[in-house]
């Protein structure tokens, strides 16, 4: 069995692939490992849309501010969470912090404002 290790956490000692598994097909194996990487890619991405949040709810406001200081700090959660997405974590930092000073627009927070342009337009045309 190829096993794959990742700054020394490898896939099989964390019990994600089972030694008992048997890869014949070196594709699932890949397959199977990168699910894994997407699955810990997307709690980056929530973590991030969590911090951006503009909810004004106590228990948003909360995850805001939880979800920002994991993200910026220097926690061994952080650490592992990118290592098991196969991302640096410098890098996913330094992109975090250019996220949230631009206010993490949305590819449909675009799209909506280029709809409600073209509202305006049509309005304005009729």
């Amino acid at each position: 069995m190829k096993q794959e290790v990742i700054n020394d956490i490898s896939w099989d000692g964390l019990g994600i692939i089972d030694s008992d598994e048997n890869f014949d097909d070196e594709s699932a194996l890949n397959e199977n490992v990168n699910a894994i990487k997407s699955m810990w890619r997307a709690v980056i991405t929530q973590a991030l849309m969590d911090a951006a949040s503009k909810s004004k709810k106590r228990e948003n406001l909360k995850a805001k501010r939880e979800a920002k200081e994991w993200l910026l700090g220097n926690s061994d959660d952080f650490l592992s969470v990118c290592c098991l997405a196969d991302m640096n974590p410098s890098y996913v930092k330094k992109k975090i912090k250019l996220a949230l000073a631009r206010g993490c627009t949305w590819r449909n927070d675009k799209k909506k404002k280029s709809i409600e342009k073209e509202d305006i337009y049509y309005k304005e045309a009729v």
